[in-house]
């Protein structure tokens, strides 16, 4: 074995300047007499790295002030006095040292010793009395001179400069050392133009971009280190968790072996992407871990040519303990694992395992005791930017006599990095959410048709008993659903031997999204949103089960403790789920495991474990307006287990299929793009088809008595002074409401009236109907609508039925009404409700009183503005509650229920696109004015 290389220890928690006080040489000491004073001058030097490249810090010490806090540090001002050329100026230092002191010194660039490699710099002292400067008027300062001075600028790796200063330093003051001010000059110098930061991150970025790629071979000795830590992951499988870190985004895990020291293992998904999550690790000789060392720290890179590592540290101990010597030996690997996913490693191990050459010794070796440290980093990419990280480490103090929760302690510190770097890493939740979704997705599609292994093929066929084709819709009851979009079934199968003899449920809606894209998130189990949700339910637990061998990319094992009110205890599901992507649809099989598998929780909890199977099917559907459509069906059987009786499980089967569907359902909701291509698509159709509608003599007949009925009280109202529109408040100022009172009816008759930046098909559209997701969220929103159906008859005439709670004191009212459109010319376009009766929507159901009410809509084609549509809207209503409800009292709402004109209005309102086009105009019009003027 060769002779370890002896090197200094070296930190970096001051700035690292190497201060050299040479003493003057023997014989005539150079002398210079100033204000009755005796110089004697001395040979000073120091050296600095600065974060600035190299001629950039040529051009800031002698062209630049300092911009931005560049001019002043550590009680130093720094300004230009004078600058005769490029390669020549005057620079003031202002040093607030023990006494205030001025250094005046002319740089001179010596371009003859400069070269690309190199910047000559030569300094000399200045009379300050040869520049009319302002003198402070309360302190005197002190005089510094400097000869045969010389500066000299080296680039560095990384965008870094080594200046080194050379002079003979004198000072008027004998209370100021010469060196201690030069000191302070070069430490000023480095705070300037400190960045350390900005160089961590290009070292780091020089790692992923230029030492991953170009990296050589691995040796046989760091293929057997790395194959030793990938087999060290069985022994691992006992690790117990840590109390308390079961629902944290780092999960904890300790093992303390027969013999030798503990070993702690983190889990965590890190917010960034792997190979940079490798240089944050590997690369130790950042600014930042530097800095936050409390001893010595040394990195050597390439031993003998090699991509290994050899990074010395040394641990301070209390009391009297000896300092401790960490010598390890680092490498790593990127590689393709069996089961195609790419896996990066990192391993470290006693550096008297190197059997290579080349080794180093940091200086004082023997006087610490050396300590032992080994453990790995196992990083799998999610998405482009963001990891699974597998942390595992062991620390070994060789320290004696102490009792095992001392051990304990040294390894919980150890994991305590894993927790700096996530919060370090850490984004956006919800973006991060739609990363792994889109890269889970993406990895579904490239996976299409994938034969399964032997067991998950039996489970998949476990699954799918309930849901084959003869079994799809025979035998399922439909049940009354909470959502307008779910629908909701229950089947009774004959239970199996060790199965109880409950029902299963079954649910289906209809998505905006891909069939992977809503597999992915049903996947992704553990995502930070369910998480958060999780929380926010105070359910104990919910985690994914890692297996640390023989993991599979398509496999996964969930353990999830949910809350269970008292005297119930919380039940436990821990179920595999796996999927299986195919054209146009995506399978996703899950099962509970069996009862010898166990998650560790880190506490003990009063659990019962319940069991599930089931299975989630989605087919992707054609697009609807740009939004990706897929129905997606969960069949599932949930036994709560315990005591509780089977009829009560049955009862919450219900719920068990129904919430996640809404949770899916509500979570890739695209309502306004549906919407709108739905719209779209009618306003089209009547447009092409408005001059071919047929209307019976019924329809002919209501059409006309509405449109007369509210057009001759349009126009009696102008003529009568006796009777004539009142205007009401209304709380758009775009949109006018007025009232008036039809002879023989108590129901004042209101009318609202503004122009829509659309055309007339697409407001008629929008307002009939009422089965779009627009009105649905409104409905819900308000609370007050309780139930709305329409029914087409044909493609002019629908049926809408409406159900409005109006009090608590009141019974609700239900309209039930037929809603016909027609062109009575080619430029307008009238909508017509009228009060109906049909066998399909009884009178008085559900202790619901029928109202009556009569309604036009009216549209008229307005001359466009700036290539926008434009129509004039009217709208008018009578309504009548029917019971005992006083007539002045319905009045009343009548701004209520016009002001959904205002509504209409809104959502079309283009003002910004016209505004926008009326100062472009005008802008030209000044444009061609003034070339018109010159």
């Amino acid at each position: 074995m060769a002779t370890p290389n002896r090197v200094k220890r070296s930190t970096i928690l001051s700035p690292p300047i190497d201060l050299i006080k040479k003493s003057p040489s023997r014989g005539h000491l150079p002398k210079r007499t100033h204000r009755a004073t005796i110089e004697t001058f001395e040979a000073c030097e120091f050296e600095v790295n600065v974060h600035v490249r190299m001629h950039d810090l040529r051009r800031k010490l002698m062209e630049e002030t300092g911009e931005r806090g560049e001019s002043r540090s550590r009680g130093i001002k720094r300004d230009v006095v004078e600058k005769t050329s490029g390669s020549e100026s005057v620079v003031k230092w202002t040093v607030e040292h023990t006494k205030t002191c001025n250094l005046f010194l002319r740089l001179s660039l010596d371009e003859e010793a400069s070269s690309e490699t190199e910047i000559n710099i030569i300094v000399e002292s200045e009379e300050p009395e040869n520049f009319s400067l302002p003198q402070s008027p309360t302190r005197r300062h002190v005089a510094v001179h400097v000869m045969n001075g010389s500066i000299v600028l080296r680039p560095l790796p990384y965008g870094q400069t080594k200046m080194v200063f050379h002079a003979q330093v004198s000072v008027s003051n004998k209370h100021v050392k010469p060196q201690d001010l030069i000191k302070k000059v070069g430490s000023a110098i480095y705070d300037i133009f400190k960045q350390e930061d900005v160089i961590d991150e290009r070292m780091k970025e020089e790692f992923v971009n230029v030492v991953i790629p170009n990296a050589p071979p691995k040796t046989e000795s760091e293929s057997l280190m790395i194959k030793k830590a990938i087999a060290q992951i069985k022994e691992l499988s006992k690790a117990k968790r840590i109390a308390g870190t079961v629902n944290d985004s780092v999960e904890k895990f300790l093992w303390r072996p027969s013999d030798g020291a503990a070993w702690g293992m983190t889990y965590s998904k890190i917010d960034v992407a792997a190979p940079k999550l490798m240089a944050e690790i590997l690369v130790l000789d950042t600014y930042a871990k530097m800095r936050s060392s409390k001893g010595a720290r040394q990195l050597w890179r390439n031993l003998d040519g090699s991509r290994s590592m050899q990074c010395s540290l040394t641990v301070k101990l209390p009391g009297a303990f000896q300092e401790r010597l960490i010598e390890l030996w680092v490498t790593w690997d990127v590689f393709v694992d069996e089961q195609g996913r790419e896996t990066y490693i990192t391993a470290n191990a006693p550096m008297e395992e190197y059997d290579g050459e080349t080794r180093y010794e940091l200086e004082g070796r023997e006087k610490m005791v050396v300590g032992e440290s080994r453990g790995f980093d196992i990083i799998r990419p999610l998405s482009d930017n963001t990891c699974e990280w597998t942390r595992v480490q062991q620390a070994d103090l060789k320290i004696s006599g102490l009792p095992k929760s001392f051990f304990n302690m040294i390894a919980r510190h150890e994991l305590n990095f894993t927790n700096a770097v996530t919060e370090k890493f850490r984004r956006n939740e919800d973006v991060v959410d739609r990363e792994r979704l889109n890269a889970l997705a993406e990895k579904m599609r490239k996976s299409r048709g994938k034969d399964l292994d032997g067991d998950h093929q039996a489970l998949l066929e476990r699954c799918m008993e309930t849901f084959t084709e003869e079994n799809q819709n025979d035998g399922w009851a439909k049940m009354e659903s909470m959502h307008r979009d779910i629908r909701v079934w229950m089947r009774y199968f004959p239970p199996k031997a060790g199965v109880r003899s409950v029902v299963t449920g079954k649910a289906t809606a209809v998505l905006d999204c891909s069939a992977e894209e809503a597999a992915a998130w049903v996947f992704d189990y553990c995502s930070n949103e369910r998480m958060r949700t999780s929380l926010q339910w105070r359910n104990p637990a919910r985690v994914r089960v890692r297996q640390l061998e023989d993991e599979r990319g398509n496999e996964a094992i969930f353990a999830t403790v949910k809350k269970h009110p008292y005297p119930l205890d919380d039940r436990e599901v821990i179920a595999k789920f796996l999927w299986r992507s195919e054209e146009g649809k995506v399978w996703l099989p899950f099962e509970s495991v069996k009862k010898n598998v166990e998650c560790d929780y880190g506490i003990r909890m009063r659990k019962v474990r319940a069991f599930t199977r089931g299975l989630w099917l989605m087919e992707n559907l054609p697009d609807l307006g740009g939004a990706r459509q897929c129905r997606v069906t969960l069949v599932q059987l949930l036994d709560g287990g315990g005591l509780i009786p089977t009829w009560v499980v049955n009862l919450s089967t219900k719920n068990a299929v129904f919430k996640p569907v809404r949770d899916l359902l509500s979570k890739f909701r695209q309502d306004s793009m549906v919407d709108s291509a739905i719209q779209k698509e009618e306003s089209a159709s009547m447009q092409e088809r408005w001059q071919l509608e047929e209307y019976s003599e019924e329809e002919e007949k209501m059409i006309n008595i509405m449109y007369e009925k509210f057009e001759r009280k349009a126009r009696a109202g102008n003529l009568l002074k006796s009777n004539k529109w009142k205007v009401l408040s209304s709380p758009d100022a775009f949109v006018k409401i007025e009232s008036i009172n039809e002879e023989g009816s108590s129901a004042a008759i209101g009318k609202a009236v503004t122009t829509v930046d659309a055309s007339i098909f697409d407001c008629a559209v929008w307002e009939m109907d009422k089965n779009s997701r627009r009105t649905y969220k409104s409905d819900a929103a308000e609370g007050l609508t309780l139930e709305r159906h329409l029914l087409r008859l044909n493609s002019h005439c629908a049926l809408s039925h409406y159900v409005l709670d109006v009090g608590r004191a009141l019974r609700k009212r239900e309209w039930l009404t037929k809603q016909c459109w027609q062109m009575r010319d080619k430029d307008t376009l009238i909508v017509a409700y009228w009060d109906v009766d049909d066998e399909r929507f009884p009178a008085g159901k559900n202790n619901c009183v029928r109202a009556t009410s009569a309604t036009l809509w009216k549209y008229e084609k307005l001359p466009k503005v700036d290539d926008i549509p434009q129509t004039k809207v009217t709208y008018w209503q009578q309504i009548d509650l029917k019971g005992r409800i006083p007539f002045f009292v319905m009045n009343t709402k009548i701004v209520w229920s016009l002001s959904f004109l205002s509504t209409m209005r809104n959502h079309f309102d283009q003002s910004t696109n016209v505004d926008a086009t009326r100062r472009t105009k005008i802008k030209q019009m000044e444009s061609d004015l003034l070339a018109a003027l010159v």
